[in-house]
């Protein structure tokens, strides 16, 4: 571990290009000091690592030479063992970037990244949650909206999904029932509620919510309980007839339906509707599920054509033509133009 630092301390120097004697005057030690350290003979004092760090403008694992391996098991049982931090978010988020930056599709350092994120973000969705209950404790009617229960659907990850499962859910729900079935008029509420009894396979419960839903979005979930009862003919014809209704929400919701029966053609259909109906600035949900799709059915053109829409309705619609929301279009058209 002495060569290891010592070599560590010797390179960030000479890039730095001082000499011995001047990094020695900074640190207030002899230049002998500093030459033992280079030829491993002895390593700094700890109290002294701080001050290398910050005048070598690096992390003290760099003055450690700690590689790309260490760092990602250090991370890694980082995040299995103690709870993440605004400073171990910080480390890990740079020291990550760090080794992406030399390899783009370092799988450890991608996955890394990722449970990262998802470490810090469970940290701050209790805390949401938390607010968004007092919100709507506060303000039942959210001043006409559904911005707290939106939130708290977020906070505790009850978001609806066809077929999906959630302890979320069943928060949300235990939580929200009865601020929905008090106030009809808050359709939003009711819908996201009725979906997900749908999902955990209530019907019954999710009766009185869907009797306060739209009726492009109640039609929606009646299809989800045609399927689940085995009637997928009738699911299907329901789900299509929502294109008469001329609801984006409905439209796209039985593409992504269509999409996870793999009734590709049907979902293709659906998801051109619910884009068709929008007005700017336009929703890309459907353009984006689009793109995935024709990718995964290897229409190559056709999904090329998608990512290209979202850059054009960024553009247009957003003012936006740089970013990691224009980075990832691109990325995608360059796989995209390789494939052809």
């Amino acid at each position: 571990m002495e060569l290891r630092i010592g070599a560590a301390i010797r390179k960030l120097r000479t890039n730095k290009n001082v000499t011995q004697e001047q990094l020695a005057e900074h640190l207030h030690v002899s230049f002998q000091a500093v030459s033992k350290w280079e030829t491993g003979v002895t390593v700094p004092d700890v109290h002294l690592l701080p001050k290398l760090a910050v005048y070598f403008g690096v992390s003290i694992d760099d003055i450690f030479a700690i590689d790309d391996n260490e760092k990602l098991t250090r991370i890694m049982k980082s995040i299995e063992n103690d709870p993440i931090t605004d400073e171990s978010f910080a480390y890990a988020r740079k020291a990550l970037e760090e080794i992406l930056a030399s390899d783009e599709t370092n799988y450890k350092a991608l996955n890394a990244m990722s449970w990262v994120y998802c470490s810090y973000a469970n940290k701050h969705n209790l805390i949401a949650a938390n607010y968004a209950m007092r919100a709507i404790q506060a303000d039942p009617k959210n001043g006409g909206t559904c911005n707290a229960y939106n939130a708290l659907m977020n906070a505790l990850g009850a978001n609806t999904g066809f077929q999906s499962r959630s302890s979320g859910q069943l928060d949300m729900l235990a939580f929200c029932e009865p601020y929905a079935l008090e106030n009809p008029e808050m359709k939003q509420l009711n819908g996201w509620l009725a979906e997900m009894c749908i999902d955990l396979r209530d019907y019954k419960r999710a009766e009185p919510f869907m009797a306060n839903m739209l009726p492009a979005h109640k039609q929606i979930l009646c299809g989800d309980i045609a399927l689940a009862s085995g009637d997928e003919k009738k699911a299907y014809a329901i789900w299509l007839d929502t294109e008469e209704s001329g609801d984006i929400f409905a439209c796209y919701s039985a593409g992504e339906r269509f999409n996870n029966c793999n009734m590709y053609e049907e979902a293709i259909r659906m998801y051109e509707a619910s884009f068709n109906l929008t007005t700017p600035p336009r929703d890309l949900s459907a353009t984006y599920s689009l793109a995935f799709l024709y990718n995964r059915l290897g229409r190559y053109n056709e999904a090329l054509s998608m990512w290209e829409r979202i850059i054009d309705v960024m553009a247009s619609d957003y003012d936006t033509t740089d970013g990691e929301l224009i980075r990832w279009p691109l990325d995608e058209i360059r796989k995209l133009q390789e494939k052809r």
